[in-house]
């Protein structure tokens, strides 16, 4: 009976000595001066330190896109400032070109009367000239005859029948001729200030063709830029 103990005993040393105790390792300490305490501390923040970095990088991500949208927001405003500085300039253009043109209507139409006073005149004198030229010497007499009866220098009641009747004929032809150079002078008037208004609508014509030309150019350089 003591023998059978004893062998059952020998037998349960063996089997309790050939099981395996798997036993978790301790963490590699990082220096021959650190405590598992201290590795452990290490270990516990490194979940936290994780958590910071993806802040962090949010953060960034955040920061980004405020520069971007600043970014975008400052070109924005350049593109609309030089807009309003090119409108300005354009209209200040306008201006000057539309003061330009009212200044150079009013000197073309002072110009064109200048032009008809110097014009009438010319045609005055050389009429004269011609008609003088071309009177006899009873004409030129019965010219001055006229002037001083026009002048009061002869009564009417001194004349004689024959007289009155050759003043009144005169003055007759005088007044035809009078009527008559009068619608001559008319007529020059009229044809004068046709041609001069025939000149400023070419001119006119000349300036909106310039315009249009100039404002297509510009136009098509805006669109090349």
């Amino acid at each position: 009976m003591l023998l059978a103990c004893v062998f059952a005993f020998v037998l349960l040393g063996r089997n309790m000595s050939r099981q395996v105790v798997r036993v978790q390792p301790l963490p590699v300490l990082a220096d021959e001066d650190d405590t598992p305490e201290e590795v452990f501390e290490e270990t516990e923040d490194t979940p936290q330190q994780d958590l910071s970095s993806s802040i962090s990088s949010g953060e960034s991500m955040v920061q980004l896109e405020q520069h971007n949208q600043q970014e975008e927001q400052q070109a924005e405003a350049q593109r609309q400032a030089e807009e309003q500085m090119r409108a300005e300039e354009e209209a200040r253009a306008k201006q000057e070109e539309e003061a330009a043109q009212v200044l150079k209507e009013k000197n073309w139409r002072e110009e064109r009367d200048k032009r008809v006073r110097e014009e009438r005149k010319r045609l005055e004198d050389a009429k004269k000239l011609a008609k003088a030229s071309k009177l006899s010497a009873g004409e030129q007499r019965k010219l001055a005859w006229q002037s001083s009866l026009q002048q009061g220098a002869v009564q009417w009641s001194d004349m004689s029948a024959t007289q009155k009747k050759m003043a009144t004929y005169n003055q007759a032809k005088a007044d035809a001729e009078r009527e008559k150079e009068d619608q001559r002078r008319r007529t020059d008037d009229i044809r004068i200030a046709a041609e001069a208004e025939q000149k400023r609508k070419e001119e006119v014509a000349g300036l909106v063709r310039q315009r249009k030309e100039k404002h297509l150019l510009a136009r098509l350089k805006k669109n090349e830029q």
